[in-house]
């Protein structure tokens, strides 16, 4: 197992410096139109590949590395959803994976409360850097022009994870919370704010939101975030998915 270790290690530290170089010779206004690509390359240079399982739900679609010994899925684990939006169907089948996984999911519309209790604890706030009230996009209906902007009540992620969740480990964490997710990413770093309150978080899906103007970043600061994260994880496993072309479907289609 140490041999094992040793060797993945190895591999991710391979991996990080690919993207970092790759990435700090790149034009920083392009890192956003073109991480994917970016990813794919440094990725294919791995001998070993991560098999990375997907879970949909309506519009988008989470990722996670599953064990493969089926004991080790059937211990206890934890899922935080920051963002629900009505839509629990990739939690649905993670929990057919992870049979006793708790599940806590946040979102400051009062409306997705029995939409989550189906499948674990639901807290109505916005989570996000500050704690407070703030204007937010939030989703209240189906359709994916269903957004409004309302002033609503949040809480750092630090205090959250503490107070609310109590766990310190989190196997999941997944957000998508309208662009609150730019301000969270320092959160992550090896000195950051979960680090310094002893709160582990195992796996991570981001839902980046654009365009990134409308969200008061750059692709400059974008291009930032990306490189932090990279010098700043202990293993940064990136896969990015972009779903232009479903959206101008969906646009049209909503008409």
């Amino acid at each position: 197992m140490g041999s094992e270790c040793s060797e993945w290690r190895h591999w991710m530290k391979k991996y990080r410096q690919c993207l970092v170089d790759i990435l700090e010779s790149s034009p920083k206004r392009r890192v956003w139109s073109e991480l994917n690509a970016r990813v794919n390359t440094c990725q294919r240079q791995l001998p070993v590949k991560f098999a990375l399982k997907p879970f949909t739900n309506r519009d988008e679609t989470k990722l996670a590395i599953v064990p493969v010994n089926r004991s080790v899925r059937d211990e206890n684990c934890t899922l935080v959803t920051l963002g629900i939006g009505g839509d629990i169907r990739a939690e649905s089948r993670l929990k057919s994976v992870y049979p006793n996984c708790r599940f806590f999911g946040a979102d400051p519309l009062r409306l997705y409360n029995d939409v989550y209790d189906k499948i674990g604890k639901y807290f109505e706030t916005a989570v996000g850097s500050s704690n407070g009230f703030v204007d937010a996009q939030v989703k209240f209906g189906p359709r994916m022009s269903d957004y409004a902007k309302r002033t609503v009540s949040q809480v750092d992620l630090t205090s959250f994870l503490r107070r609310s969740v109590d766990v310190s480990t989190i196997d999941h964490l997944w957000i998508d919370n309208e662009g609150a997710e730019y301000g969270l990413m320092s959160y992550f770093h090896r000195n950051g704010s979960l680090a310094n309150n002893g709160i582990t978080v195992c796996q991570l899906n981001v839902e980046f939101h654009g365009p990134i103007q409308n969200y008061n970043s750059s692709n400059e600061e974008f291009a930032a975030i990306i490189l932090n994260l990279l010098t700043r994880l202990e293993a940064p496993l990136f896969q990015f998915h972009f779903f232009a072309e479903r959206l101008r479907k969906e646009a049209k289609k909503e008409g």
